[in-house]
């Protein structure tokens, strides 16, 4: 059985007092906050996702800097495939709202560059 540092969360034997990473002991067997291996939180604890703040303020920067209208769309999709993988990743408002205030003023650039030519 393996378990987890509490501290550094480094897998150990199971029969280990210290941890063989950090030399923490080892007292209780417990799950790390988040797997070293895969960034994966396996003890359920909510993060929020910075592809989805990222998003959010892309799209509202984009509104006067036009090519940030489309590093939104992108971090705002990239957000929302990472939440269906990963349920412990919040943030799917701002995500959605990044990535519809990319898409809308992305459209809207293209008609006024459209009606000013």
């Amino acid at each position: 059985m393996t378990i987890y540092c509490p501290k550094c969360g480094a897998p150990n034997e199971g029969g280990s007092q210290f941890c063989t990473k950090c030399g923490a002991p080892l007292d209780q067997p417990s799950q790390p906050a988040a797997s070293p291996e895969t960034g994966t939180n396996i003890a359920g604890i909510k993060r929020k996702s910075g592809y989805a703040q990222a998003a959010l303020i892309l799209g509202l920067i984009g509104i006067i800097f036009n090519p940030c209208l489309i590093l939104a769309i992108i971090f705002g999709a990239v957000a929302l495939k990472k939440m269906k993988t990963d349920p412990n990743l919040e943030g799917r408002g701002q995500a959605l709202a990044g990535l519809w205030i990319g898409i809308i003023g992305l459209i809207l650039w293209i008609l006024a560059i459209i009606w000013l030519f």
